[in-house]
């Protein structure tokens, strides 16, 4: 490997390092919610995940805790890292307590629905290139994308922000 290959590689693996993954391991559990018969809920457009970990008070992430969600409308069960599907009602979407055990631990969260995106408008977001050329040349690209739609579908977005459940 030549010099500027390695001086990329190293260039996009401290990107990669400090880019928030947000994100669940592969191998995270995924469940889906069950709706509680006789609840009310409203017709439901479709699903959104909620991201669950769990933590000690000192921020370690602790892995196999069991989390129970509830809400007025359905509840759930998994195991951290784990994401639950459950039915999106927009706006209106219930409120959700997770509680976490991993014994001798436990601990609590509730999370409430966010906006998340507002459809039809414009969107400007960060962008950056890096790249090699056979002969060891490497370019780094900074620069700025934007996006928008004609599309009539106006309208907002919600979801769940991930629930971080500290066990104690």
């Amino acid at each position: 490997m030549t010099r500027g290959a390695a001086a990329a590689l190293v260039l996009v693996l401290a990107v990669s390092a400090c880019a928030d993954r947000g994100g669940l391991p592969p191998d995270a559990a995924t469940s889906r919610a069950v709706t509680k018969q006789d609840a009310g809920a409203p017709p439901a457009q479709g699903e959104v995940g909620l991201t669950v970990q769990s933590f000690s008070t000192g921020g370690v992430e602790l892995r196999g805790a069991v989390c129970e969600a509830d809400s007025v409308y359905f509840s759930a069960q998994v195991t951290t890292p784990g994401r639950i599907l459950m039915p999106y009602f927009g706006d209106a979407s219930p409120e959700v307590t997770l509680t976490c055990r991993l014994a001798p631990l436990s601990g609590q969260q509730t999370v409430g629905i966010v906006q998340t995106s507002q459809r039809g408008g414009t969107t400007v977001f960060p962008s950056l290139g890096v790249g090699v050329s056979s002969n060891g040349g490497v370019g780094v690209g900074l620069g700025v994308g934007v996006s928008g739609t004609r599309s009539s579908r106006v309208g907002t977005e919600f979801g769940y922000p991930p629930a971080r459940v500290t066990l104690q």
